[in-house]
């Protein structure tokens, strides 16, 4: 007897599972399956979150439980009696039925990551990853984002990936973002961000995005597409590197002799890992040509018809910088910094101990990954502290500056570098105010004042280039450890080769 009824329990439930398919091919006829469509039973009474929406249907009447159909028409259910519970995935056409212990027990497969967050864009050579509790493994079920473990933006759980030479990368998804407050002053406020759909400019909620942000007080009252996500045409997103980088080969690493130095060199090779020295040293216009001949370098995996490689800029660090305010980053907290006089990347600071020589906390222990943007170990590190980062962005004012440290800069497609207007006259103040109209940058918008060492975010640095200082550079470095480093501090800089200096390179998968 229980055996008959465990087969008309099944039996049931596929009748469900083909009625649920019929009720889709007739929304979709009328256009309303844009969306995860869920029908809900409670006590036998059914409800559904789209309107009109039912299903019809042979056999016992479902009594409690979940039934869901997604965008690419799959279903999954979980539906309980008091005696049975039926569980179906949406990757599989299997039901399985066991005894109901409680509708904790049985519940519809969810996706792992519902943040709406474009799905991470891998080229050849690249390896998703995800952090075992000991060590980096390759993930499982990448292409099922039901079963796949490898993101979960909504919890902090930014995509990592390898290219083959071991370098580690951090997916950036397209958004819209809106500061809910503190715009335009040095008190680190709020940030709200909308994943935005491929290459769209469409919100899972509906929400009207904009191109220009419109103001009320300290308050943004709209959403805008973040320009990191315009690039040679809109994209669904990039990849970061995860750390500051250093040198592939490291008999090759830069050294000084009396007052020379000698690690200024193209033929170099970067590589992202952690616990490695920082590349320093270096000028403008070099770490420019190295990021941008990394595509042609077989070392990574990758073709050069699959990636654009360049040198970050000013728009892509304030898109990370951003995402680390909102609540897919570290929100509330500041990024710790790497305090590291060593030039060890991906270290954190313990707070109170202005810099280190070595590395105080590396960066998977339980105080290093408070130095990241998410405050896991998923996030990207040495933004905030390590060394100052140069941008490939610049303010347009002449200077020899420009043209001596980085002249294959200004030769470059705009694509590559924000250019930024001087001032009535080249103060850093006219500077400042003549690009307030600039966004998604994290200069204007998260800052008060055009030269402070406070007066970002966080208190962290705000000096805008002008006359011999064109160029900008971000994050600060480890002799700030305690004070005027962070995510939001930006800096006027020659573009010269120098102690503290290094660069981050970025990867567009092309298409």
């Amino acid at each position: 007897m229980l055996k008959k009824k465990l087969i008309k329990y099944v039996s049931n439930a596929r009748g469900v599972v083909r009625s649920v398919k019929y009720e889709y091919k007739r929304l979709e006829m009328i256009g309303e399956t844009n969306q995860e469509i869920v029908f809900t039973f409670e006590d036998g009474e059914e409800s559904s979150n789209v309107v009109g929406a039912k299903l019809k249907y042979d056999g016992q009447v479902i009594q409690n439980g979940l039934v869901k159909i997604n965008e690419d028409g799959k279903v999954a259910l979980a539906i309980y009696t008091e005696d049975w519970c039926a569980v179906k995935k949406f990757n599989t056409d299997d039901i399985t039925v066991t005894p109901f212990n409680g509708d904790n027990n049985c519940q519809v497969q969810q996706k792992v990551d519902i943040s709406g967050a474009n799905k991470p864009k891998l080229v050849t050579g690249m390896t998703p990853i995800t952090w075992d509790g000991n060590s980096w493994v390759e993930a499982s079920n990448v292409n099922d984002p039901y079963e796949q473990n490898w993101y979960d933006y909504q919890n902090k759980k930014w995509a990592n990936a390898k290219t083959a030479d071991g370098s580690f990368w951090v997916w950036i998804p397209r958004y819209a973002y809106s500061i809910k407050n503190g715009y335009h002053t040095s008190t680190a406020g709020t940030i709200d961000i909308k994943f935005l759909k491929d290459k769209t400019n469409n919100a899972a909620d509906m929400t009207i995005i904009e191109l220009k942000p419109t103001y009320s007080g300290s308050s943004q009252t709209n959403f805008v597409l973040h320009p990191a996500f315009e690039f040679d045409g809109e994209t669904t997103g990039f990849w970061i590197a995860k750390f500051e980088p250093s040198v592939a080969d490291q008999n090759d690493l830069c050294y000084k002799e009396s007052s020379v130095t000698y690690c200024n060199k193209t033929t170099l090779v970067p590589k992202i890992i952690p616990n490695a020295e920082a590349w320093i040293y270096i000028t403008i216009g070099n770490s420019f040509d190295i990021a941008f001949n990394m595509k042609n370098n077989p070392i990574y995996g990758w073709s050069a018809n699959d990636v654009d490689t360049y040198m970050i800029k000013n728009d892509e660090w304030g898109a990370v910088a951003y995402l680390s305010k909102s609540r897919y980053g570290k929100e509330t907290e500041e990024v710790f910094k790497n305090n590291s006089t060593s030039a060890i990347t991906g270290c954190a600071e313990n707070i109170g101990i202005r810099y280190y020589d070595g590395c105080q906390n590396e960066y998977h222990t339980t105080n290093g990954v408070k130095a990241s943007t998410t405050g896991t170990i998923y996030g990207v590190y040495d933004m905030s502290g390590g060394f100052h980062e140069y941008v490939a962005a610049y303010i347009n004012n002449g200077n020899n500056y420009l043209k001596d440290f980085g002249q294959n800069i200004l030769d470059a497609p705009t694509k590559y570098k924000n250019i930024y207007i001087t001032g009535t006259t080249d103060t850093s103040e006219n500077n400042y105010n003549a690009n307030k109209n600039v966004i998604g940058d994290a200069i204007y918008e998260t800052s008060s004042m055009h030269s402070d060492a406070n007066g970002s975010w966080y208190s962290d640095y705000s000096y805008m280039p002008y006359i011999d200082s064109p160029w900008f550079s971000c994050g600060g470095y480890w002799y700030d450890g305690y004070d005027s480093a962070g995510v939001f501090g930006f800096y006027n800089v020659y573009g010269n080769g120098y102690s503290i200096s290094t660069f981050r390179p970025v990867v567009r998968p092309v298409a």
